[in-house]
């Protein structure tokens, strides 16, 4: 500043992998710094966002009585010569408010996110720098549109604290590069010293603390992996269990380039696969790091017996973010240079992506050791709700399998997993973004897939606002589960720090659901059970997978691209549910759907035996798998995998409607040989706007302390819970259909149930959708 110079930049063209030994480029040496406020006071207040993660362009007064005000947020990269449309994400504070007072914010220079803001999202405060981060307890107002460029929020919010105090405002709940780095920090003080050799080659011995007893079962050690364009740490975490290591006492070799602070690699565990998670790749998207703080506090609580075993099973390599920079700068998608790192994996350039070069080179020593097996990137999502897994599209039916029966896993083990809208197509593995036009064939879904061969690679997506329904979860285990991180009476749960870290949770207890080694599992209590329901989940997924290949590509990509909302990863969505028979109200439809299909797989979770519904519609497109393809899967078991309603095309998602029901008994008036599932969740529709969520506070056990944000008791090691009251059945239709009768039959007799049938007393069916129709 002062000195007259221009410095010009350009956007990065596709880069190239560099050859054996070529010499790498260098990242352009000075980069202006974000475009943010600092300090600016207007009128009697004082606007902030000169700190990490902040995002505020600048503010001007509107109207004469000094309470309204206009906010511009910062695209990406702005000010620094490179010229993005990402531009979203703000986060500032407001100093100055007398207790009582009102403030009338309008946040301007935004990406159209009507999808987003329509279904009553909020942004987030905290009052003080020691506050808790809460939504605005006020509606917000919007107005604009993608195609005008005129996107606008208006909110109010009253000042309770003292005008010394500021109040923060976000997007959504911020995690800044600070707090992960806090988090890791904590984590490596309580657990490094399982490696004390290895830290002490890092010349960090004296941040250790003496391993606690409780502890000395865990493996742990954190490395820098490689640094950011502007020198930032990115770590990568090694959690294991202690036993088991090489007899000889090997480590990981060291791989060129990376690993900049040197030191001595992590033991290394022969026989163990592994489980690569990462996050942050968009640092707009803090839904993510929330899902792997639940990740990580799980796998390393040293009292659950679950993550005991998972730590015993596999090897977990966290990379908790890909894109400080971004994150730092208060970036909503993109890098300092404006590039969609997302895109890279194919081909990552070390001077330009080194964090993408980095995990992709990580991963490729993983697989040249025949260990990697699993990964998941975690984002937010702006446009869908609810939380959903995008796989790829395998050539074989097996393979295919196996990636459904991950997700399905996920789904049974916690409340916001939609199924429905997970999505495993083709075209999701090749589209080209609207807004910049590169591929995702450079995802690391994909690229990490073609890679290695690995078939469980996926993308977690995470709404910043809410889920188009709440799975309810079985307890074979007589609650030792403890009590759901949604009260089942929520109407309309907002999602929170709780919540996203629940998702987290059941990323990893799935992982020993698919191994069939979990101590504590929602499919059946201990013993052979497990298996045989497993089996029939496998059989269930092989269906979905054969009705999924039946569909032509122009029916799998049915609902339009949901990039409006301002993010390019909008997928496909699935078909919706059939149309209503006439006279018959959509959500009346919706629900009877659900019935039927849940009245049809109920011979699904009988432990030990698989009986013929008694429908006698055809399994998904009239194909069954054959035999050889799926291990345990019979003709006959085949056969029971009707869905109804015409084969619809999409597998039902249903389970027993009490909270945490005990295993039932078959009632009396059910048909024949069906009994009630207590495996499969059953989808209960979000119904508008309703109150927040309280997240219930236990007594944590973990072994790295989390924000209270997070401190839930649906993380918490296995605690009693408040069990509902039983009931032997849950059906929602008080008849036994007639072999053959559709729902749409038993409509037109006027036999459907009404919504509270058989629920347990205090509890709400909430089978109401939240802006439309429902798609399933």
């Amino acid at each position: 500043a002062g000195t007259g110079l221009i410095v010009r930049f350009r956007q990065a063209g596709p880069p190239s992998l560099l050859a054996l030994g070529g010499r790498p480029r260098r990242p352009r040496a000075m980069i202006p710094s974000p475009k943010r406020i600092s300090s600016v006071r207007v009128g009697r207040y004082t606007f902030d966002a000169d700190f990490d993660s902040g995002n505020c362009a600048r503010v001007e007064a509107a109207g004469a009585a000094g309470d309204e005000f206009v906010v511009w947020t910062a695209a990406d990269c702005e000010g620094t010569g490179v010229s993005t449309q990402s531009k979203t994400w703000f986060h500032f504070s407001v100093a100055g408010g007398e207790p009582g007072a009102w403030i009338t914010l309008t946040v301007r220079n935004m990406n159209g996110q009507n999808r987003l803001y329509k279904h009553d999202f909020r942004p987030v405060f905290k009052a003080g720098h020691a506050g808790t981060w809460q939504r605005i307890k006020q509606p917000v107002a919007f107005s604009g549109s993608k195609e005008a460029d005129d996107f606008e929020i208006t909110f109010r919010h009253r000042f309770d604290q003292g005008a010394s105090d500021p109040v923060f405002f976000a997007f959504c709940y911020p995690w800044s590069y600070a707090e992960c780095q806090a988090l890791l920090a904590e984590a490596e003080a309580r657990l490094g010293a399982s490696d004390a050799e290895a830290l002490a080659s890092d010349g960090r011995s004296g941040t250790a603390r003496p391993l606690a007893p409780a502890l000395q079962s865990i493996y742990f050690r954190r490395e820098t992996l490689t640094r950011s364009i502007e020198g930032r740490d990115v770590d990568v975490l090694t959690v294991t269990a202690a036993t088991g290591a090489s007899p000889g006492g090997e480590r990981e070799p060291a791989i060129p380039g990376l690993f900049p602070r040197g030191g001595l690699r992590p033991v290394l565990f022969p026989e163990r696969p592994v489980y690569v998670l990462s996050a942050r790749v968009h640092p707009g998207e803090t839904p993510a790091s929330h899902v792997f703080n639940g990740f990580l506090s799980f796998i390393l609580d040293a009292s659950d017996p679950r993550a005991r075993r998972l730590r015993e099973r596999f090897v977990f390599k966290l990379v908790a973010c890909l894109n400080p920079d971004g994150v730092v700068r208060g970036h909503y998608r993109l890098d300092t240079q404006g590039t969609n790192l997302n895109r890279f994996y194919v081909s990552p350039d070390p001077a330009l992506h080194p964090a993408i070069y980095a995990l992709r080179a990580l991963i490729e020593d993983l697989h040249a050791r025949a260990v990697f097996q699993f990964h998941v990137d975690l984002h937010g999502h702006a446009t869908k709700r609810g939380c959903f897994l995008f796989g790829n599209h395998l050539p074989a039916v097996k393979d295919q399998v196996e990636t459904v029966l991950y997700a399905k896993l996920v789904a049974l083990n916690t409340q916001v997993l939609d199924l429905d809208a997970c999505v495993f197509t083709q075209r999701n593995m090749s589209r080209k973004d609207k807004r910049d036009g590169l591929s995702k064939e450079g995802a690391g879904r994909v690229a990490l897939y073609r890679l290695t061969g690995a078939i469980h690679c996926y993308t977690l997506e995470c709404s910043y606002n809410m889920g188009r329904s709440v799975n309810v979860l079985a307890d074979p285990t007589r609650g030792k589960l403890g009590p759901p991180v949604i009260p089942l009476s929520t109407p309309a749960p907002k999602y929170n720090p709780a919540v996203w870290g629940d998702v987290g949770v059941a990323l990893a207890v799935a992982v020993l659901d698919l191994a069939d080694d979990n101590p504590l599992s929602r499919l059946a209590a201990p013993g052979p059970a497990t298996a045989a329901r497993l089996d029939t989940l496998r059989g269930w997924c092989a269906s979905y997978v054969r009705g999924m290949l039946k569909r032509s590509p122009a029916s799998a990509a049915v609902a339009r691209d949901a990039g409006s909302g301002g993010d390019s990863d909008g997928e496909d969505a699935v078909a919706p549910l059939p149309a209503a028979p006439a006279g018959v109200r959509r959500q009346q439809s919706d629900r009877a759907v659900v019935a039927e299909r849940r009245r049809v797989t109920a011979a699904l979770v009988q432990p030990g035996r698989v009986r013929r519904a008694a429908s006698s519609s055809a399994v998904v497109g009239g194909v069954n798998p054959a035999r050889d393809d799926i291990p345990g899967l019979t003709d006959k078991r085949l056969a029971s995998l009707s869905l109804g309603d015409k084969g619809a095309a999409r597998p039902p998602a249903t389970a027993a409607r009490s909270g945490y029901p005990s295993l039932p008994k078959a009632r009396a008036d059910a048909a024949p040989g069906v009994r009630t599932p207590s495996l499969i969740p059953v989808r209960r529709e979000s119904s508008g706007a309703g109150p927040q969520p309280a997240p219930v506070t236990t007594t944590s056990s973990f072994s790295v302390p989390l924000p209270p944000s997070l401190t839930s008791s649906a993380h918490a090691a296995p605690t009693p819970p408040t069990v509902p009251p039983a009931s032997s059945s849950y059906s929602r239709f008080g008849f036994p259909l007639r072999a053959g009768m559709s729902v749409r039959a038993a409509h037109g007799l006027g036999l459907a149930a009404s919504a509270h049938d058989g629920q347990p007393p205090g509890q709400s069916t909430g089978s109401r959708d939240v802006g439309g129709p429902r798609r399933q």
